[in-house]
């Protein structure tokens, strides 16, 4: 996933591989700051490929322990658990849960 800067230029906001992969950002101003996605089968396959999105919406919780929340995404095998954390600064976040 990347978003385009205001200079033009494309900047990597998240990745993953695998079967099932998840891609999860901040929504923050989809207009003002546009979002691709790039996705190609590793072995070469033609095998379809689908893409979801979905704007998760849940309450602020401060870093450290959170509650995380089922999500269910037609398609996928699992749900995705996901929470809603407070970053006061740019960095790195430790957080614990379930």
């Amino acid at each position: 996933m990347e978003v385009r800067e205001a200079d033009g230029s494309w900047r990597s906001i998240g990745q993953d591989r695998g079967l099932s992969p998840v891609v999860a950002i901040p929504a923050g101003n989809l207009k003002a700051l546009p979002r691709r996605a790039a996705v190609w089968a590793v072995d070469g396959g033609t095998a379809p490929a689908m893409v979801a999105l979905r704007i998760v919406r849940a309450a602020p919780q401060a870093p450290g322990p959170v509650s995380f929340a089922p999500v269910t995404i037609e398609g996928l095998g699992t749900p995705l658990h996901v929470a809603r954390v407070t970053a006061p600064g740019a960095g790195l976040l430790a957080m614990t849960g379930e």
